[in-house]
Formats: C-alpha cells, sequence, structure tokens
C-alpha cells in the first residue's frame, strides 16, 4: 500500500445536520535531516519522498524514531520490539544538547551552584535577608 497523504483525516457528513465528525484517522510523520531527503512513516511502512516503500532505511532514521514519544511511535503503527521486550530505538544516543550555563553564588557561608539565570532571584534574596537582619 502506498503511502497516503490525502485520506489523513476521513470525515463523515453527520444525516440531517450540516455537521461533519471524524471518522478515522491515519497519521503520519515526516523524518528528515539536513542533508537527506525525508521520509515519511504510515501505517508501520516506511516511504520515500515519492510515496513507494523505501529499502534500505537510511542510518539516520533509528535516531529520529527514537526521538518520537512512543504514543506517537503507536499512532504511526512503528512497532519494531527487539528480542529482550524492550524498543531497540529508544537506544540510539540523545540529540546534542545545549552547554549549561551555571554561576555560583559568592556570597559567604552560600556556594550554592544554580542556573545564571536564576542569580538574579537568588542575589535579591540575599539582599532581603541582609535587610531583614538589619531592622
Amino acid at each position: 500500500m502506498p503511502l497516503d497523504l490525502k485520506a489523513v483525516h476521513l470525515y463523515e457528513k453527520v444525516p440531517g445536520t450540516d455537521q461533519t465528525r471524524l471518522v478515522k484517522t491515519n497519521p503520519y510523520v515526516r523524518l528528515g535531516r539536513k542533508d537527506h531527503p525525508p521520509i515519511f512513516v504510515q501505517g508501520g511502512q516506511v516511504y520515500g519522498e515519492g510515496g513507494g516503500p523505501i529499502e534500505p532505511i537510511p542510518d539516520w532514521f533509528a535516531g529520529e524514531m527514537a526521538r518520537l514519544s512512543p504514543k506517537v511511535r503507536d499512532e504511526i503503527g512503528w512497532r519494531t520490539v527487539s528480542p529482550g521486550g524492550a524498543d531497540h530505538l529508544l537506544q540510539a544516543p540523545p540529540p546534542p544538547g545545549k552547554p549549561v550555563n551555571q554561576w555560583t553564588c559568592p556570597a559567604e557561608g552560600c556556594g550554592q551552584t544554580m542556573l545564571a539565570r536564576k542569580k538574579g532571584f537568588h542575589v535579591a534574596a540575599h539582599r532581603k535577608a541582609d535587610r531583614l537582619k538589619g531592622a
């Protein structure tokens, strides 16, 4: 069965009214990398840009599938399970993250380390505590 993007949502008219209701969905996911053409997954099958099944599946595919939630993988019919019973796609390495900007409080007796974006609130709490001590 080829990729079907025209029937992703199937609607039916409610008899005796002007309303329509969603009867069936046929979800898909479009995956891609910067230097590669997109790949579609629908109904547990992997399709290329032209809509036909592709073989072999590129190496980067497992990493992109690992980024999807288990619920999304179920919705698109992707049920690849390793012999141990765990989804082998979750073994893919996580995508590289941003470096964390940390700040350490220089106040005497504090030395707390936190995200740099929380520095202002922390310094304000020190100032408030100093004012309350002086009162």
